[in-house]
């Protein structure tokens, strides 16, 4: 049974789209700048002598593994299919796995596009019906904007995490930055 419930939230928008796109790229290094917590709960773990041991790990390892996660999956998930080809030698070039494993990933990512439909035709069903009516043409185009996923991750999300985590590493440290943000005039 639905419950309805009131929600108000601010969605950048600095006024172009390009400059919205980068406002949300600042946005995101500065999320993924949480990563410098990190060894302020190990040591706040290794302190305190009331957790189990048992959770103290699996609380760390979500931490780390979240943030590393987010830099680099994305990438991986991009680049992963190319680097048989890409870095194999003369001896594997020859191998049944060499010519096989393109077979491999096409089929993966076949099975991981269906997941996305699964995933598009889902979130159609789930949403509240809309207050205007759209022609077939835009609901359409709606459903074809799940194309670009791949790409916003890349860009808008690993890319962010990665910047901000080579710039920890290095010691370029960011100072806090509020990103634009606006309000739809209805609400």
């Amino acid at each position: 049974m639905p419950i309805p419930v009131t929600i108000s939230m601010d969605v950048v928008d600095a006024g172009s789209w390009w400059r919205t796109c980068l406002s949300l790229y600042k946005q995101k290094r500065r999320w993924a700048w949480g990563v410098e917590n990190f060894p302020l709960v190990l040591r706040g773990f290794l302190r305190n002598k009331k957790i189990p041991l048992y959770d103290k790990c699996r609380h760390a390892f979500k931490l780390l593994e979240g943030h590393v996660t987010w830099a680099a999956l994305p990438f991986l998930l991009t680049f992963v299919g190319w680097l048989p080809a890409i870095l194999s030698g003369r001896e594997f070039s020859n191998t049944v796995l060499y010519f096989h494993s393109g077979r491999v990933t096409q089929t993966i990512f076949s099975l991981s596009s269906l997941v996305v439909l699964g995933t598009v035709i889902l979130s159609t069903r789930l949403l509240p019906p809309k207050r205007k009516k759209f022609n077939l043409f835009w609901n359409v185009i709606h459903s074809l904007e799940w194309l670009l996923v791949p790409v916003i991750l890349l860009f808008l999300s690993a890319l962010p995490a990665l910047d901000a985590q080579t710039r920890l590493m290095s010691g370029r440290y960011m100072e806090f930055w509020v990103s634009d943000k606006r309000r739809s005039k209805t609400s």
